[in-house]
């Protein structure tokens, strides 16, 4: 369950949590209106990909997709 709300008093708001929450959605916005070409270039050079982790080979075999080799 996701708490609505909390009987426990706060010093202060959290701005923090508000800020991370509007760069999220400015980025969700932002991403929404790419083409599907630059939609990809930013996922393959931006995105948490875990097999770039978990198989040191894989990390080394694809390197970040660069402009200039499009």
């Amino acid at each position: 369950m996701i708490p609505i709300y909390d009987t426990a008093p706060r010093a202060r708001r959290p701005l923090i949590v508000f800020g991370v929450i509007a760069i999220n959605f400015a980025i969700f916005l932002w991403m929404s209106g790419m083409s599907e070409r630059n939609l990809n270039w930013v996922l393959e050079n931006f995105a948490l990909i875990p097999l770039r982790y978990s198989d040191p080979r894989a990390a080394v075999a694809a390197p970040p997709v660069t402009r200039r080799n499009r």
